[in-house]
């Protein structure tokens, strides 16, 4: 663990707030420093680098962020609320239409569900209470 991660959770101790896994405390820090990057790589600040670097998708890729706006998903409350089965059809058909490799068995159910547990881990740590 590195000295910001456990600052970060004993922090969330002390101020009473819900325990969360260091690999979720991990996926935070790298958010908070894509959002950096973000901000800093977009000068100046057009709607859509605003929208992403506001929010919990600030982490994904880019072409997972290209994939989303597509579907018009705009932050992390509706990426999580859509059913992950939805998403992954959507993806295949996505990643057909842009000329990308079609994934193999279950691999488009598994990139979104990976997305959806890193985006999880990155709310928990980000929010208290339901969604």
């Amino acid at each position: 663990k590195s000295e910001n991660i456990e600052k970060f959770l004993l922090f969330r101790e002390m101020n009473g707030l819900a325990a969360v896994k260091t690999q979720a405390a991990a996926r935070f820090f790298a958010a908070i420093s894509q959002r950096f990057m973000l901000a800093r790589n977009s000068l100046p600040l057009t709607t859509t680098a605003r929208r992403w670097n506001s929010g919990a998708l600030v982490i994904t890729s880019e072409n997972t962020r290209k994939f989303l706006d597509d579907l018009d998903i705009i932050n992390h409350v509706q990426f999580l609320e859509t059913k992950t089965m939805l998403l992954a059809k959507t993806y295949e058909e996505y990643r057909a239409s842009v000329g990308m490799m079609e994934l193999k068995g279950k691999g488009s159910v598994a990139s979104v569900s990976s997305w959806k547990g890193v985006i999880r881990d990155i709310v928990d740590c980000y929010y208290e209470g339901p969604l």
